[in-house]
């Protein structure tokens, strides 16, 4: 079996004044035509300049928020970076307290272990006889 044939969309039919027309519908003429064909044309002009439009205010507002989060990542790196500086140089006033508070001579240090000790024993012991 065949399909049938697809009929046109749109026919031109020429009429003269007087002639029947073979269908039902409206008429158009040639100016009528031009003049759909120019709405047509402007229409399309009119949404590509709005497109246009939408992309520029698109990549502006895109822009806009580039520049923003890029000035708050500078911001968060101003105040680590002041963090940083601040730490290290407490850390350095630390050192310097740590290294005039040494003992100038060590064997102190051994002295007290040692007589701590003893006084320890003492007491152990002391408290052993009591009971």
């Amino acid at each position: 079996m065949s399909q049938p044939q697809p009929q046109p969309i749109l026919k031109n039919h020429r009429l003269k004044k007087g002639d029947k027309a073979p269908f039902a519908g409206v008429l158009l003429t040639d100016g009528l035509l031009a003049k759909i064909k120019t709405d047509h044309e402007k229409a399309i002009k009119l949404l590509k300049l709005e497109i246009e439009k939408l992309k520029r205010e698109s990549k502006a507002e895109k822009d806009t928020h580039e520049t923003v989060c890029k000035a708050k990542v500078q911001a968060e790196r101003s105040k680590t970076d002041a963090c940083t500086r601040d730490r290290e140089r407490q850390r350095s006033i630390y050192e310097k307290l740590l290294a005039s508070k040494k003992c100038p001579n060590p064997i102190w240090h051994y002295i007290s272990f040692v007589g701590g000790a003893v006084v320890a024993g003492g007491i152990c012991i002391g408290a052993d006889r009591v009971k």
